[in-house]
Parts: structure tokens; sequence; C-alpha cells
């Protein structure tokens, strides 16, 4: 038996005025944070189309209204151009995300090949590795713990020094 199931998709945008007190020179002043948030719903046949895009609609409201009420941007003082502490951990989680991506793409990869090649080498641990099979799964588990420490490592060394608020004078 067969049931038709149609997705709806709806987006909503919505804007928020971020009110800072600085933590430095104690300035007052506000920003503007826009997020746009997609809903969906799964609904068979689409009976009620209108009643599916109304609750994907509200779905994205609620989402937008999270981000709104949770997200912040990197919006330095207007008078002595300092970062707040959540702006500075903004912009931390941003910077050199491409490491992150490939460091844990690498060293998945490399465990997934790791235990690919012990099932294959012992036929599903019917038999024992041979010497040359349990090289080379020790070298991508190297290869994986390698990518990891450069690549996931490298990156938490490299934002550790990042300190927009060092030039400030205190």
């Amino acid at each position: 038996m067969y049931f038709h199931m149609d997705r709806v998709w709806a987006s909503t945008t919505a804007v928020a005025v971020k009110n800072v007190h600085c933590e430095h020179c104690g300035n007052d002043y506000s920003y503007q944070l826009a997020r746009r948030c997609v809903g969906d719903v799964v609904a068979p046949f689409i009976l009620n189309e209108d009643a599916a895009k109304e609750e994907a609609l509200q779905i994205a409201s609620r989402r937008v209204a999270r981000k709104l009420s949770s997200d912040t941007e990197i919006a330095p003082c207007p008078k002595c151009g300092w970062l707040e502490a959540d702006m500075v951990r903004e912009l931390h989680r941003r910077a050199y995300r491409w490491m992150f991506i490939v460091g844990a793409f690498g060293s998945s990869l490399c465990a997934a090949s790791v235990l690919i090649g012990i099932l294959a080498g012992t036929r599903m641990f019917s038999s024992p590795m041979e010497q040359r099979e349990i090289t080379m799964a020790a070298n991508l588990a190297a290869i994986g713990i390698a990518f990891a420490v450069v690549f996931l490592g490298g990156r938490r060394l490299l934002v550790s020094r990042i300190n927009p608020n060092s030039s400030i004078r205190r």
C-alpha cells in the first residue's frame, strides 16, 4: 500500500534590537540582529494544505524567536571598540571552521577505514589478521590521530590566540 506524503516548507525572517552595556567603558549602545529560519511539516496527501503551511510557519517562527533571544553578532562598542565576552566567543566559534570540518571528516574517515580493514582482514573476526594488515590498520589509525591533532588541536590553538581586545587600553 502506498501513502503519499508531501513536505511543506515555510520560512520567516525577523529582526531584533540587542542592547549592550560596554564592559570596558560603560557606554550603552545597540545593534540589529537579523535571523531567518525554516520550518517544515510532513503532511499526508496534503489534505489540508493551508493548515500544514500554517504549522510550518509556526515552527519557523518559534525557531527564529529562539535564535533572536540567544544569538549575538560581533558589534564592537562605537565609543571604544571593545568586544563583549559573548561577542568574542562568537568570533572564536566562527574562526577556522574549515579546520574543524577537515579534522573531523579526516579522522572519521580513517576510523571507518581501520574498522573496515579489521573486519576484512579477520574475515568478520573468523580468522587472525596477517602482519601486513595489522601494519596497514595501525598506519591508518596513526593518520586519523594525526588529522585530529593537526586540524582539531591546531584550530583550538589558533582560536585561542585571537584576542580582538588586546590593542585597546584598559
